[in-house]
């Protein structure tokens, strides 16, 4: 891609869930949804962790704690170290590197790009309460889970409940079809989407939408420049 060589003649939309990690960390490390984990254990499933995700596994324990550094704020509450470690392992393993895609797309194609980030839960899940959104959660609201279910007589949502996750499959479906037809994404109810180049914009996508700016720098400047110049220094001291 640094190299220009993919198609130019597109608009992209790119974007990740709230938390990537969730899924596909406690399929092989069960513990990590553990809500009485304790720094110790953190830690121990991040050096095994990181490097499944990371495809690397030379400067483990530096880079675990670099990363504990910029993910865990207050180290005496642990009650939030289980969304923090799925969060961070989403992180090293999708969310920088859609971010990282979306940013050259931007600087080297003249099309439009937009990124988002997703918010909203699905009916049916039974994930625990800090997790909204996790790996491919948003398909769900793109298809329009909660209408095609009631359809096939599948029970759901009820209520004032359904009609909530109605409208908000509606929205998603809305932005997605806009962006297929004109290349500019829009839904009844939400901000004005600007392009990923008009000052690093985003759209959070949740129950009520919001456009921000610049998506977690010091997350993203951790995996995108931290972690290669760790890696650049240990080739540096192998010359």
């Amino acid at each position: 891609m640094d190299r220009g060589e993919f198609n130019k003649d597109v608009d992209l939309i790119a974007g990740f869930t709230q938390v990537e990690g969730h899924m596909l960390l406690n399929i092989v490390f069960p513990a990590a949804n553990n809500p009485e984990m304790n720094m110790t254990e953190f830690k121990e499933i991040v050096s095994m962790a990181l490097p499944a995700f990371t495809s690397r596994n030379d400067k483990t324990e530096e880079i675990v704690e670099a990363a504990t550094h910029v993910y865990v704020k207050n180290t005496d509450d642990d009650h939030n170290l289980p969304y923090i470690l799925a969060k961070m392992c989403g992180d090293a393993l999708i969310t920088h590197t859609t971010y990282m895609t979306a940013m050259k797309f931007a600087a080297l194609s003249a099309q439009r790009t937009f990124l988002y980030d997703f918010h909203l839960r699905p009916f049916f899940s039974t994930k625990p309460k800090f997790i909204t959104a996790d790996h491919g959660d948003d398909l769900f609201f793109t298809f329009g889970l909660t209408k095609l279910a009631d359809a096939l007589g599948i029970p759901c949502a009820i209520g004032q409940e359904k009609t909530e996750y109605i409208r908000q499959e509606d929205m998603v479906i809305q932005l997605w079809t806009s962006f297929a037809k004109t290349g500019i994404p829009s839904a009844d109810g939400a901000p004005t989407w600007l392009e990923l180049e008009e000052g690093g914009a985003f759209m959070k996508i949740a129950q009520h939408p919001e456009l921000l700016h610049n998506y977690e720098e010091e997350q993203m400047k951790f995996w995108l420049e931290t972690v290669p110049a760790i890696y650049a220094a240990e080739k540096r001291d192998e010359l």
